[in-house]
Formats: structure tokens, sequence, C-alpha cells
């Protein structure tokens, strides 16, 4: 959970108030990217990682369920 939210804060954090007007393009576009970034290495984290070792000890069900779980205790 770091890593992501390094990701977001880091850029934000660099961002020159004073010559907000000036950004342009350059502000979205870091926040979409590190918005999408965010999303992929969650969905590897928990569908990939998470899922792949429930699997190994519980049934499908079981191991979606408490997957799923764990994403909304993190959220």
């Amino acid at each position: 959970m770091f890593v992501p939210a390094t990701m977001i804060v880091a850029p934000i954090a660099a961002i020159d108030v004073a010559n907000l007007a000036d950004a342009g393009r350059g502000l979205p576009a870091v926040l979409a990217v590190s918005t999408l970034c965010t999303g992929v290495s969650e969905e590897l984290m928990f569908r990939g990682v998470a899922l792949q070792a429930m699997r190994n000890r519980h049934r499908e069900v079981v191991a979606a369920w408490l997957s799923s779980a764990m994403f909304g205790l993190l959220h």
C-alpha cells in the first residue's frame, strides 16, 4: 500500500502552488497516470497475489470472499 500512496502523494507534493495556473496539461496528466498506476497495482496485489495465495488454502468461493474482504478493509 505504501507504493500506490507514494505515487499519488509525491507528484502532488511537488506541485508549485504559486504557479498552478501555468501548469497547463501537466497536472491533469500526472494525476491521471498516478490514479491508473494505483488501480493497476491494487488489482495485482489483491487479484494476483492475495487471491492466488488464498486459492492454495481454500475453495474458490472462500478465496474470492477473503480477498474481497481484505480489499474492503484496506479501503
